[in-house]
């Protein structure tokens, strides 16, 4: 239970990288058992993000789709 734990929090953390890397404010919604993992906010242009982590691979298209949609 731990390691699936640890797993799933590390993927939050790369999702939360991410966000920051293209200039997003990110926070990890930790514990709440809810559909949202991840929240990313573009003060800029007044966007939220909410996201879901899942365990598994994720696609390198669907990172440029992400990194795309927060240009």
């Amino acid at each position: 239970m731990i390691n699936r734990y640890r797993k799933g929090r590390a993927k939050e953390y790369k999702i939360m990288r991410e966000l920051k890397n293209l200039g997003l404010i990110s926070f990890r919604s930790a514990g709440s058992h809810s559909p949202i993992d991840v929240i990313g906010i573009d003060i800029e242009n007044k966007v939220i993000g909410l996201y879901q982590s899942k365990a598994g691979y994720f696609p390198e298209s669907q990172k440029n789709k992400l990194k795309e949609r927060w240009k």
